[in-house]
C-alpha cells in the first residue's frame, strides 16, 4: 500500500505505480473543484472508491486502460482508494 498526497499548490501526482492487488490511497491536501484520475497504461483496469476498495468491488468505479475518470469536486483531506489486479500506472490531476 502506498499513501500519496496531492499537495496544496501541486497540479498532479504523476505516473504513480500501483502494485498488483495492493491498494493505494491518494489524499487531497486542499479542496478541489475538479479532479481527474488517468489510467494511461495497457494493464488491467483500476478500481477507484472513496473507501477501502478491492479488485472488482461493486461499490467502486472502474477505469479501463487509456481512459480517465472525473472524480468531481473533492474536499480538503478527502481521499480516493485505487487498486488493480495487475501492476498499473495512474495519475491524479486537478484542473
Amino acid at each position: 500500500m502506498a499513501n500519496r498526497t496531492l499537495a496544496a499548490g501541486d497540479l498532479a501526482v504523476h505516473a504513480a505505480t500501483l502494485a498488483a492487488g495492493t491498494e493505494d490511497v491518494v489524499t487531497f491536501a486542499e479542496a478541489d473543484d475538479y479532479v481527474l484520475l488517468v489510467h494511461p497504461g495497457t494493464s488491467a483496469p483500476v478500481y477507484v472508491s472513496h473507501k477501502t476498495v478491492t479488485v472488482g468491488d461493486a461499490d467502486s468505479r472502474v477505469v479501463f486502460p487509456g481512459f480517465a475518470l472525473d472524480l468531481g469536486p473533492q474536499a480538503a483531506e478527502a481521499a480516493v482508494h485505487v487498486i488493480s489486479a495487475e501492476a498499473a500506472t495512474y495519475s491524479v490531476e486537478r484542473a
